[in-house]
């Protein structure tokens, strides 16, 4: 099974869209990482390699580009 979203625009993964999810629900990283059974150090992780991924230069683009492409 793959794990990336299909054309999402810069191939995240299932994980990382779930993450941005609630990330753009306005969720700290130590709040979601109890939702999710991980630890707030890999919500972190995740939250820069989306980042890296994209190219955005923060949590806030990150944001809009989910709210313009999921929503």
């Amino acid at each position: 099974m793959n794990n990336l979203i299909e054309n999402n625009g810069f191939d995240l993964t299932k994980r990382e869209i779930e993450i941005l999810k609630y990330i753009a629900d306005g969720k700290t990283s130590k709040l979601i990482g109890r939702v999710l059974f991980i630890s707030k150090q890999t919500v972190d992780k995740h939250r820069k390699n989306m980042l890296k991924k994209t190219g955005y230069r923060n949590s806030m683009e990150l944001v809009q580009y989910y709210l313009r492409k999921f929503l």
